[in-house]
């Protein structure tokens, strides 16, 4: 997919558990994510079944010609979304991170219980502080007791 290519989100659904799962658990997520370990399969269906249709938790699956090609989500707590993403291997380096990230922005904009947008982001995964940064964040603080991850926001 080039880079200019039509990325929409759609709600993620509990048939889309398997896929989330494979995304969430692949070397480079497990790499950056800020608990660096893998989930087990009866974890991660606990907690699918538990956020998929909660209110606190936005959870959208990323398509680009209809193909599958990351997630994203948010975490809301007080008007504040945290979000976490990731890309498919086959379809990082093309710029649609941001893209990605553009699209939840449109979407949060229609959302009244988001007004601001948070992400834990590890300093040294320059590809997500270049995403971040591309769709409007600004790194804000070091989180204390992170092992470098700096907390990004903008206005949702």
């Amino acid at each position: 997919a080039p880079v200019n290519a039509n990325l929409t989100l759609r709600a993620a659904t509990p048939h889309d558990s398997a896929l989330l799962l494979t995304l969430r658990n692949d070397a480079q997520s497990v790499r950056w994510s800020e608990s660096r370990s893998s989930v087990g399969v009866r974890e991660h269906e606990a907690w699918i079944a538990r956020v998929i249709d909660s209110p606190a938790y936005r959870i959208h699956i990323a398509e680009v010609d209809g193909v599958a090609i990351g997630f994203v989500r948010i975490d809301v707590r007080c008007g504040t979304g945290t979000v976490s993403m990731a890309i498919g291997p086959e379809f990082r380096g093309r710029g649609l991170a941001s893209k990605l990230l553009d699209a939840l922005i449109a979407d949060c904009a229609q959302d009244c219980q988001v007004a601001e947008l948070h992400a834990h982001v590890d300093e040294a995964n320059v590809a997500s502080v270049r995403a971040f940064a591309t769709a409007g964040f600004s790194p804000r603080v070091a989180i204390p007791g992170s092992a470098g991850f700096v907390d990004f926001s903008r206005a949702a």
